[in-house]
């Protein structure tokens, strides 16, 4: 009698998953730009510069594309890259690593919404100052209309006082990340002041600009 528990070959679930997610790695992998500018060896990880020869053992070809770009610290520059690849892999380089910092900037955010999130359900009495960082992108329809120069606060600007807040902490947020601004500085003990200053000025104030900042402003 032949058992009902025959081993098969096919593949479960879990491999099929696991088998698709690395043939997605390697598809996302091979279309960075750093590829066209060397070529691996066959049956190796080992990658070679086209232009100066130099084997990578590691670091793949994120390792390459900072010895293209002339970027410091882990591995040696190329010298015989031509100008205009260089610059191309420095600018590559520099837009992939602020992006990441603006995801890690965000998921400190989001970190921080939902550990004031499980204080307020430990406990109800807290105010909640802040929500979920995906409306931080709408910004600029979330202001009352009292912020126009001359309205007067109604009944529902009054009700929605709270939400402005809310929307308030999430442009602030929107700034600091976009300008890549470390989060300690909500410290400094000019923040609040600061704040406070704009509020009195009241709608249409008009930031200073960087010329502003560089000339008599701290003069």
């Amino acid at each position: 009698m032949e058992s009902s528990e025959t081993p098969t070959s096919q593949p479960t679930s879990q491999e099929a998953s696991s088998a698709q997610s690395e043939i997605e790695k390697n598809v996302r992998r091979k279309t960075d730009i750093a590829w066209g500018h060397c070529k691996q060896i066959p049956e190796t990880n080992i990658l070679v510069c086209n232009y100066c020869g130099k084997k990578f053992g590691g670091g793949g070809i994120h390792r390459v594309k900072e010895h293209l770009a002339w970027i410091p610290g882990n591995v040696e520059s190329c010298k015989k890259v031509p100008a205009e690849i260089r610059f191309q892999m420095k600018e590559n380089f520099d837009e992939r690593s602020k992006k990441k910092r603006k995801a890690s900037a965000v998921a400190e955010i989001d970190s921080a919404i939902a550990e004031e999130d499980e204080q307020v359900q430990t406990n109800p009495t807290l105010p909640t100052t802040s929500k979920k960082g995906k409306n931080v992108g709408r910004i600029g329809t979330y202001f009352l209309p009292r912020t126009t120069p001359g309205a007067q606060p109604t009944l529902k600007s009054v009700i929605q006082s709270k939400e402005a807040v809310e929307k308030c902490d999430l442009a602030i947020a929107k700034w600091f990340i976009d300008a890549s601004i470390p989060f300690n500085a909500a410290n400094s003990p000019y923040f609040q002041p600061a704040a406070d200053a704009l509020c009195s000025v009241g709608a249409g104030y008009k930031v200073p600009t960087m010329h502003a900042f560089r000339g008599n402003l701290l003069n």
